[in-house]
């Protein structure tokens, strides 16, 4: 079956469902048991906002808020 294919009987775009195979390992290795663990994974809260992780982005917002 084809990206297109897949994305037709989706209702996706066949770009989303590109993008979702290569980032979970590509054509050759993509498992969508390990996708979507890594999905729930990747969603899990609380997470640290970029300001808090970032110092050099914290200080740049803060210099444009000033």
């Amino acid at each position: 079956m084809t990206i297109c294919q897949i994305a037709s009987k989706l209702n996706r775009a066949p770009s989303s469902i590109c993008r979702e195979i290569n980032r979970n390992g590509g054509d050759a290795s993509y498992r969508a048991h390990a996708a979507d663990n890594n999905a729930w994974d990747k969603a899990r809260r609380p997470k640290l906002c970029n300001l808090v992780k970032n110092r050099v982005l914290k200080d740049i917002v803060a210099d444009k808020l000033a």
